[in-house]
């Protein structure tokens, strides 16, 4: 993350194969605002404090409590979206999202909410590229979001939200730690009142199959003299 912007990194030609891939088209159903994630995924709200209980709604539906899976023209459809929003200006977004709309939400307490892929099989010290297409109003404080890579060995990767990230395509390439043998990708919407949203699209997790490159060998250097 750079000056509050998400960083575009590119794998430069390098091939990959894909370990794990998303479109929620398929939890999206008609115009309606599921709460049903696709199968092995989960999504969980939940106090900030850590209060046990569910998360009561005070102020707006709880209908938009939590991540849910719809259509995107059922998300512009029933909420605002002028150009103070920016909700229309989802662009790499397309039929299935995922989302999370607080805005004109309240809970007893400020909650957050996470939506967790299942655990995908990686190989240690291998190379993959996640990527998926973001769009993300940043909320007042104390509102923070951010993607945690997470393996059954190791330290996770954490990459935080600091600024809207409007209609963005996301790719960054991790490093699978020593003896881990399993990696699950985690978006959470933390510490929220009354915030703005989060939509995310097109999840995709690949390892990079290309060779690394030969050593560099000075007698193939051309003739100068």
């Amino acid at each position: 993350c750079t000056g509050g912007l998400w960083v575009i990194a590119s794998l430069g030609g390098a091939q990959a194969a894909a370990v794990l891939t998303q479109n929620f088209d398929a939890a999206a159903v008609d115009n309606t605002v599921g709460s049903t994630p696709p199968a092995g995924w989960t999504a969980r709200i939940y106090y900030s404090d850590g209060s046990e209980g569910p998360v009561e709604v005070t102020t707006g539906s709880a209908t938009w409590l939590g991540w849910k899976f719809l259509n995107k023209s059922t998300w512009v459809a029933q909420k605002t979206t002028n150009a103070t929003t920016k909700r229309g200006d989802f662009g790499l977004g397309s039929n299935g999202i995922a989302l999370i709309e607080s805005d004109g939400l309240r809970a007893a307490k400020v909650y957050s909410a996470t939506l967790e892929t299942p655990a995908v099989n990686v190989a240690a010290g291998k190379k993959y590229q996640l990527s998926f297409n973001t769009h993300y109003r940043q909320g007042q404080a104390p509102q923070t979001a951010d993607v945690i890579v997470s393996f059954d060995k190791g330290s996770a990767q954490t990459f935080a939200l600091t600024a809207d990230t409007l209609n963005q395509a996301f790719q960054k390439t991790l490093t699978v730690p020593a003896d881990a043998t399993t990696a699950k990708i985690s978006w959470n919407y933390r510490s929220t009142a009354n915030n703005w949203y989060w939509a995310v699209d097109d999840v995709l997790l690949d390892e990079d199959t290309s060779a690394p490159p030969a050593p560099f060998d000075p007698a193939k250097l051309p003739d100068t003299t």
